[in-house]
Protein backbone atom coordinates (compact mmCIF):
# COMPACT_ATOMS: atom_id res chain seq x y z
CA UNK A 1 0.00 0.00 0.00
CA UNK A 2 3.16 2.62 0.83
CA UNK A 3 4.24 2.02 -2.81
CA UNK A 4 1.03 3.20 -4.69
CA UNK A 5 0.85 6.77 -3.57
CA UNK A 6 4.41 6.80 -4.50
CA UNK A 7 3.60 5.49 -8.03
CA UNK A 8 0.93 7.73 -8.55
CA UNK A 9 3.19 10.68 -7.69
CA UNK A 10 5.37 9.58 -10.06
CA UNK A 11 2.82 9.21 -12.75
CA UNK A 12 2.00 12.99 -12.18
CA UNK A 13 5.59 13.96 -11.62
CA UNK A 14 5.59 12.37 -15.01
CA UNK A 15 2.89 14.17 -16.58
CA UNK A 16 3.72 17.80 -14.88
CA UNK A 17 7.08 17.49 -16.75
CA UNK A 18 5.90 16.86 -20.12
CA UNK A 19 2.73 20.00 -19.98
CA UNK A 20 6.51 21.75 -18.74
CA UNK A 21 8.61 20.62 -21.88
CA UNK A 22 5.69 20.76 -24.14
CA UNK A 23 4.83 24.53 -23.08
CA UNK A 24 8.86 25.32 -23.78
CA UNK A 25 8.89 23.98 -27.09
CA UNK A 26 5.03 25.94 -27.52
CA UNK A 27 6.32 29.24 -25.95
CA UNK A 28 10.34 28.88 -28.02
CA UNK A 29 8.33 28.45 -31.28
CA UNK A 30 5.85 31.62 -30.60
CA UNK A 31 8.52 33.93 -29.75
CA UNK A 32 10.59 33.24 -32.46
CA UNK A 33 7.38 33.21 -34.51
CA UNK A 34 6.79 36.86 -33.33
CA UNK A 35 10.32 37.79 -33.23
CA UNK A 36 10.68 37.13 -36.84
CA UNK A 37 7.52 39.21 -38.04
CA UNK A 38 5.41 35.78 -38.79
CA UNK A 39 2.96 36.36 -36.03
CA UNK A 40 0.29 39.10 -35.24
CA UNK A 41 0.78 40.66 -32.23
CA UNK A 42 -3.02 38.90 -30.94
CA UNK A 43 -2.57 36.21 -32.07
CA UNK A 44 1.35 36.19 -29.94
CA UNK A 45 -1.02 37.19 -26.54
CA UNK A 46 -3.60 34.10 -27.47
CA UNK A 47 -0.57 31.77 -28.00
CA UNK A 48 1.53 32.94 -24.90
CA UNK A 49 -1.44 32.64 -22.70
CA UNK A 50 -2.58 28.93 -23.60
CA UNK A 51 -2.77 27.06 -20.23
CA UNK A 52 -2.51 23.14 -19.82
CA UNK A 53 -4.61 21.83 -17.43
CA UNK A 54 -4.53 18.37 -18.67
CA UNK A 55 -5.27 15.65 -15.22
CA UNK A 56 -3.09 12.67 -17.01
CA UNK A 57 -0.21 12.68 -19.73
CA UNK A 58 -2.82 11.37 -22.40
CA UNK A 59 -4.76 14.79 -22.07
CA UNK A 60 -1.62 16.91 -22.14
CA UNK A 61 -0.98 14.81 -25.10
CA UNK A 62 -4.06 15.53 -27.02
CA UNK A 63 -3.92 19.10 -25.29
CA UNK A 64 -0.55 20.05 -27.05
CA UNK A 65 -1.45 17.86 -29.98
CA UNK A 66 -4.35 20.67 -30.54
CA UNK A 67 -2.38 23.16 -29.84
CA UNK A 68 0.56 22.70 -32.14
CA UNK A 69 -1.74 21.97 -35.02
CA UNK A 70 -3.97 25.57 -33.96
CA UNK A 71 -0.13 26.82 -34.84
CA UNK A 72 0.75 24.77 -37.95
CA UNK A 73 -2.64 25.94 -39.19
CA UNK A 74 -1.91 29.58 -38.46
CA UNK A 75 1.68 30.01 -40.16
CA UNK A 76 -0.34 28.12 -42.69
CA UNK A 77 -2.63 30.28 -43.46
CA UNK A 78 -0.43 33.34 -43.63
CA UNK A 79 1.49 31.35 -45.95
CA UNK A 80 -1.24 31.01 -48.41
CA UNK A 81 -2.60 34.56 -47.78
CA UNK A 82 1.11 35.73 -48.88
CA UNK A 83 0.97 33.60 -52.06
CA UNK A 84 -2.67 34.84 -53.43
CA UNK A 85 -1.44 38.31 -52.36
CA UNK A 86 2.02 37.53 -54.84
CA UNK A 87 -0.42 35.92 -57.45
CA UNK A 88 -2.23 38.70 -57.73
CA UNK A 89 0.65 41.44 -57.56
CA UNK A 90 1.99 39.41 -60.53
CA UNK A 91 -1.08 39.02 -62.25
CA UNK A 92 -1.25 43.16 -61.99
CA UNK A 93 2.29 43.53 -63.33
CA UNK A 94 2.53 41.30 -66.13
CA UNK A 95 5.88 39.65 -67.96
CA UNK A 96 7.56 42.77 -69.17
CA UNK A 97 7.81 44.34 -65.51
CA UNK A 98 11.33 44.39 -64.29
CA UNK A 99 10.36 42.89 -61.40
CA UNK A 100 8.40 39.97 -62.91
CA UNK A 101 11.20 37.14 -62.74
CA UNK A 102 12.14 38.73 -59.26
CA UNK A 103 8.20 38.53 -58.21
CA UNK A 104 7.67 34.91 -59.85
CA UNK A 105 10.67 33.71 -57.86
CA UNK A 106 9.60 34.37 -54.37
CA UNK A 107 5.82 33.32 -54.86
CA UNK A 108 7.97 30.17 -56.41
CA UNK A 109 9.58 29.87 -52.90
CA UNK A 110 6.20 30.58 -50.62
CA UNK A 111 4.64 27.65 -52.84
CA UNK A 112 7.54 25.42 -52.06
CA UNK A 113 7.54 26.05 -48.76
CA UNK A 114 4.17 25.37 -48.39
CA UNK A 115 4.26 22.69 -49.97
CA UNK A 116 7.03 21.08 -47.25
CA UNK A 117 4.98 21.96 -44.65
CA UNK A 118 1.95 20.09 -45.59
CA UNK A 119 4.07 17.42 -46.54
CA UNK A 120 5.87 17.66 -42.83
CA UNK A 121 2.38 17.88 -41.65
CA UNK A 122 1.36 14.45 -43.30
CA UNK A 123 3.86 12.86 -42.44
CA UNK A 124 3.87 13.79 -38.55
CA UNK A 125 -0.08 12.60 -38.70
CA UNK A 126 0.95 9.59 -40.37
CA UNK A 127 3.78 8.80 -37.46
CA UNK A 128 1.16 9.75 -34.55
CA UNK A 129 -1.12 7.54 -36.55
CA UNK A 130 1.40 4.40 -36.58
CA UNK A 131 2.46 5.51 -32.83
CA UNK A 132 -0.93 5.06 -31.46
CA UNK A 133 -1.64 1.74 -33.10
CA UNK A 134 1.53 0.30 -32.08
CA UNK A 135 0.21 1.24 -28.40
CA UNK A 136 -3.34 -0.63 -29.13
CA UNK A 137 -1.13 -3.90 -29.99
Amino acid sequence: MTEQPNELQNVTEDKDQLIERYQEILMRQVEAAYEKGDMEPDVYMLFMSKVCEAETKEEAYDYYQDVFAELADYHEDRLQARILKGAEYIESIGPEHPHYTAAMKKYDDLCEQLNEQKERRRANDRGGRKRISEKAN
